[in-house]
């Protein structure tokens, strides 16, 4: 009302016309809408009047406001359908099937991958465009979600057999509309995959858990981590006594500081093979051929060892039982040669018995050649002895046999009174094979026999001295191979040999003596210093000869 009351003052004073549109309330409460066209005119006294029409436009009123209301729907309608075509362009480019199902189970959207799987849905049902089926499955779980509000996961199987990890969940559409969102991925390849891997899992497990090997996979530091069920035959523990373990307490004791040094390799990545003592648990041994190869994760580092044990027990016993038999069959050999010697020296002497009353032949000159030929087969009958008598057959403890060679040759020769002594100097533990300890016992017995015979003749008393030892490291010859030198001395203080060279001497045994030495491809060397003393040097090459070394060496004398 005031609008108007300034509407008219305004027309009053300016003397000119105005339009209004204005709402009415009747008397019944109802609305209407007038327009109000007026045009003022001035009376001769002064005042002024307006001449008017009144218009009723509520019908017209009422056409604007719903095209008003229509426009702005429309609008929205606009912004609704754009938001849409946003939407559904990002799910076009989606690399999973992707569609949107109202609550009577339409298509409503299928992007492009789900189009490419089962084609265009043509608004039809999911269950007879998907599964070609004239009414929901009671199994279906993607309505659930409009009930419950929450998403949904679960599988579902084509009718041509393809899995598919499906997605369901609660999705308001831009205008407000409930649906359901269903996004899914084809995992066909996949399970098949999964499939496959177990199915060759448990081929393999059946393997490993079947073998008859010990299977162990044990982490960086030796802890067992996989033990398959033999190693409960085999070694009697459970297999939660195994788990989680060091290997160390399977191990025997002895074998450890080896097992040590090749997990070291182990990290360097090198496979091996070797033998190996294990425990049980009553704490009886049982060996094992071990197969050991690392492993390593993606990045190259070291995560373990995976490693099968062979049970080798019955073949160490064989193999024990024929070095058993090995070890008699040789003992037999080397007694058999022996008496076969001691045979052959009984007969030389019988046959040096016939000679003694004989006048007609030098007879001293008979018996000396039979006691030598006598010395000789000793020689090597001792030889055959000690084998015998020593655990190893291949090498020979050279020092007690030269002890008990020349102790024989000093009864031989009835210098057990005590006018003529030896001295000896041995290096201990000096294992020499058939090929060397043979021509140098003969070499010693030569040696040792010409001296008691001719060193100390009208002499009331002598020494001859025996020294044995390894050289220190010095050229000689063959130097293309590598060994050990040894050095062998005899000496006595007695009358001494004539000035010639000693490859002159015509004696047979001191040919003999030059001969072996050329044998054992050493050098000979004689001194006639207060007496005679031999100096012979030979070398022992690994390929000639094992030579064993104690770590301490020592020295004894008689």
């Amino acid at each position: 009302m005031g609008e108007l009351i300034e509407a008219g003052v305004r027309s009053a004073h300016e003397l000119s016309d105005f339009d209004m549109e204005l709402p009415v309330e009747l008397p019944d409460g109802r609305l209407k809408w007038i327009r109000l066209n007026s045009r003022p005119r001035r009376l001769p006294e002064g005042s002024t009047i307006w001449d008017g029409v009144l218009t009723d436009i509520t019908r017209l009123k009422r056409a604007e406001e719903v095209l008003r209301e229509s426009e702005s729907r429309r609008k929205v309608a606009e912004a609704v359908d754009t938001e849409r075509r946003r939407f559904f362009d990002v799910l076009e480019t989606l690399p999973v099937m992707i569609a949107l199902l109202t609550p009577d189970h339409q298509i409503a959207f299928a992007n492009r991958p789900f189009r490419e799987m089962f084609g265009n849905s043509g608004n039809r049902h999911c269950f007879e465009h998907c599964f070609r089926n004239n009414e929901q499955f009671d199994s279906c779980k993607a309505y659930k979600i409009l009930e419950t509000g929450q998403p949904y996961h679960w599988e579902i199987t084509t009718l041509e057999g393809r899995v598919f990890d499906t997605y369901n969940l609660p999705f308001i559409d831009v205008d407000g509309s409930r649906m359901t969102l269903e996004m899914d991925i084809d995992i066909t390849e996949r399970k098949a995959a999964e499939e496959m891997l177990r199915d060759s899992e448990e081929k393999y497990r059946n393997i490993v858990e079947t073998a008859n090997e010990i299977i162990l996979i044990t982490d960086s530091e030796a802890v067992i981590n996989y033990a398959n069920s033999k190693v409960v035959d085999m070694l009697e523990y459970p297999l939660d006594e195994v788990i989680g373990k060091p290997i160390w307490g399977f191990i025997s004791k002895e074998c450890i500081p080896a097992v040590r040094q090749n997990l070291e390799k182990r990290r360097q990545g090198i496979s091996e093979s070797y033998e190996l003592k294990l425990i049980r648990k009553d704490g009886s041994p049982v060996w094992t051929f071990l197969n050991a190869k690392p492993l390593f994760d993606r990045n190259g580092s070291f995560t373990g060892v995976m490693s099968m044990l062979t049970d080798i027990s019955k073949r160490k016993e064989a193999e024990e039982a024929l070095a058993n038999i090995e070890t008699a069959r040789k003992k037999e050999i080397h007694h058999r040669i022996k008496n076969n010697l001691q045979v052959i020296s009984s007969l030389l002497d019988l046959q040096a018995d016939q000679f003694k009353n004989r006048e007609d032949i030098k007879d001293l000159e008979v018996l000396s050649a039979f006691r030598e030929s006598q010395d000789r087969v000793i020689s090597m009958a001792l030889i055959h002895e000690e084998l015998y008598r020593g655990s190893g057959f291949e090498t020979l403890n050279f020092s007690p046999y030269i002890q008990e060679l020349t102790e024989n040759l000093f009864n031989t020769y009835s210098l057990g009174d005590t006018r003529i002594t030896l001295s000896m100097d041995l290096e201990e533990d000096l294992f020499f094979n058939m090929d060397t300890a043979v021509p140098l016992g003969m070499i010693v017995n030569e040696l040792v026999s010409n001296s008691l015979k001719h060193a100390f003749g009208g002499r009331d008393k002598g020494e001859i001295c025996i020294q044995l030892y390894r050289e220190k490291l010095t050229k000689f010859k063959s130097e293309e191979s590598e060994g050990t030198v040894f050095v062998l001395k005899i000496s006595d203080n007695g009358l001494g040999i004539p000035e010639i060279d000693v490859e002159n001497l015509d004696s047979l045994g001191m040919q003999l003596v030059t001969s072996l030495v050329d044998q054992l491809d050493g050098k000979l060397e004689l001194k006639r210093n207060n007496g005679t003393e031999f100096i012979i040097r030979f070398k022992v090459t690994d390929k000639e000869n094992k030579v064993q070394f104690a770590l301490k060496s020592s020295h004894t004398s008689k």
